[in-house]
């Protein structure tokens, strides 16, 4: 389970470093759904740089906190494989 906090961590400083407009690119790539875009929204402070915990997201959203845990490791789980499978395409045009 460490390695797997570890990659969401990894993922979640990644996703800080980007623009609004980068974000919801790489969101809309991963096919996310409303909450799954929320929470990290809120997560990472996009809106108004004030990063949420997952105690906060659970007053704002409803969901109990193992809830929200889960939902966010998934969400970024399917970041990291959108963003691996676009990088694997890259590497195959450029080959071609």
């Amino acid at each position: 389970m460490s390695t797997k906090i570890d990659n969401a961590q990894l993922t979640l400083d990644l996703l800080k470093n980007l623009s609004k407009e980068e974000l919801n690119q790489i969101m809309a790539q991963a096919e996310l759904n409303f909450l799954e875009k929320r929470i990290v929204w809120l997560r990472i402070g996009l809106e108004d740089k004030i990063p949420r915990s997952f105690k906060e997201i659970t007053k704002e959203i409803g969901l109990g906190m193992e809830t929200i845990f889960k939902i966010e490791m998934k969400t970024l789980r399917k970041i990291r494989t959108s963003l691996i499978s676009e990088r694997n395409q890259n590497k195959d045009i450029e080959k071609n």
